[in-house]
């Protein structure tokens, strides 16, 4: 956080590695944490990202939001759009058709 607004939300198995990484780079005064079941982790980084739209996470964002336009359009489950965004070439496609869409 900095000044009361969330500006990154992330997650890692060595915190406070991570965190001296992030202070090379990111401007930030507080820091919060919550510990989550590792099969979790993917799905509650996703909630915050969405629901606070931190500055540091753009990429992020742009990548959920290419996923639900993704399922929007072809009208399938969002595990099989997971399944799609495993391969790094479609992820990569994805990206570049995502502004497009």
């Amino acid at each position: 956080m900095n000044d009361n607004e969330v500006v990154y939300v992330g997650q890692s198995i060595d915190i406070h590695r991570r965190i001296n990484k992030h202070k090379e780079s990111k401007t930030f005064d507080k820091i919060y944490y919550l510990e989550v079941d590792k099969q979790n982790l993917d799905e509650i980084e996703k909630k915050y990202i969405l629901e606070y739209q931190p500055i540091y996470n753009k990429t992020y964002l742009n990548k959920y939001n290419i996923k639900e336009k993704v399922q929007k359009i072809y009208k399938c489950k969002s595990y099989i759009v997971d399944e799609l965004f495993k391969d790094d070439f479609l992820r990569y496609y994805f990206s570049k058709i995502g502004s497009a869409i």
